[in-house]
């Protein structure tokens, strides 16, 4: 018999498909006031029933491939939204996730772009002509020359890897 937070668990990965091991522990302690310790065991128990794979700190359901862009999209929002809960609903191109956080007003809306290299252009053009929608943006970039491309990109943030963690710089700069 599964539990609801394993049903919790099932129904993230079933929008996801593969996620961090920390990111479901973070998740269930916002939402459900799991502990990490209470999350393992649950993710032992949905492993050894068939539900869910683990491997090398990924939880992924079976014959589900690993998507690099939402594991990229998630540790950015969990950085952003740092113990608070987030409602997370899986995005579109150009968008990998949009996410609202409790308690924050007037800019609880975002959206998480993940830009691989020489995708830039592509996915540029289509933000700019879908701005209708009233978020702020948070566009994952792999490298500085990557931000030449999103000049005309406005109320967005650019998040860049360093290596141990993220920097942010406003689109407008």
């Amino acid at each position: 018999m599964i539990s609801k937070e394993q049903q919790a668990i099932l129904s993230l990965l079933n929008d996801f498909r593969c996620l961090r091991i920390l990111h479901i522990e973070k998740y269930m302690g916002t939402h459900r006031g799991s502990t990490t310790l209470q999350v393992k065991a649950m993710l032992n128990q949905l492993r050894h029933m068939g539900y869910v794979m683990l491997k090398g700190g990924l939880v992924m359901l079976p014959c589900r491939p690993v998507n690099t862009d939402i594991l990229t999209a998630f540790d950015v929002m969990f950085e952003i939204t740092a113990d608070k809960k987030a409602n997370i609903f899986s995005g579109r191109a150009p968008y990998t996730l949009f996410f609202t956080v409790d308690g924050v007003k007037n800019a609880g809306h975002y959206g998480v772009s993940v830009v691989k290299q020489s995708m830039e252009y592509d996915i540029a053009h289509r933000i700019v002509n879908n701005r209708n929608i009233k978020m702020t943006l948070i566009i994952v970039l792999e490298n500085e020359e990557q931000k030449q491309y999103f000049a005309a990109v406005k109320k967005a943030y650019f998040a860049i890897y360093d290596g141990s963690k993220y920097g942010y710089f406003n689109a407008g700069e």
